[in-house]
């Protein structure tokens, strides 16, 4: 970090970022680093998972595949995105929670339902889960 300190890396994982006019940008391979009070993305991870970045005027513009996504502003000299959500529920298994592992697993299965995972964990395939009642996954709601 800045002032020369170090932050673990509790959990790596997969985060819907969602702006103020409903563009969602998911960013993957995020790592939670629990003691760090801002959440800080990186330029250049952007540029590599083929997000174009545009700093100018104060301003920070996102866009893929020419389709704006997103902006934000300058505050404090960081660019901070106009987010219109962003809270534990647009996080895809990061933060703990009773069903963490089930959706770690729905995420790497590429989000197969719930049902196919229950088969695959009798067959001892993946770990044995809980699903939490009411429980969805914000990208599949999100998707259709």
């Amino acid at each position: 970090m800045g002032n020369g300190s170090h932050a673990s890396v509790l959990r790596v994982g997969m985060v819907d970022l969602k702006f103020t006019l409903g563009k969602i940008m998911q960013l993957k391979n995020v790592k939670h680093a629990p003691s760090m009070n801002k959440n800080l993305v990186s330029g250049s991870f952007l540029c590599r998972e083929g997000f174009k970045v545009v700093l100018e005027s104060n301003k920070v513009v996102v866009s893929k595949h020419g389709l704006f996504i997103g902006k934000g502003y300058e505050c404090g000299g960081l660019f901070r995105f106009s987010l219109s959500d962003f809270s534990n529920k647009c996080v895809n298994h990061i933060c703990c929670s009773v069903d963490d592992i089930a959706n770690t697993w729905h995420s790497h299965l590429c989000h197969i339902n719930f049902g196919l995972m229950n088969q695959l964990s009798s067959m001892l395939l993946i770990p044995n889960f809980t699903l939490a009642k009411g429980s969805k996954c914000h990208s599949c709601v999100q998707s259709k």
